[in-house]
């Protein structure tokens, strides 16, 4: 079992992969954010 430290594993978690969410965490990630893109379905793009 791992140990965790006291560093957060990512600052933001975007919910969807939807064209906002994936714009959204590029967004963040180019700036520097530890970003976790969450999404329900195996392939990204939603419009739901």
């Amino acid at each position: 079992m791992s140990t965790l430290n006291n560093e957060y594993a990512h600052a933001v978690a975007i919910i969807g992969a939807g064209p906002a969410g994936i714009y959204a965490a590029d967004f963040l990630a180019s700036n520097g954010v530890k970003v976790a893109l969450i999404n329900r379905d195996i392939k990204p793009g939603g419009l739901a």
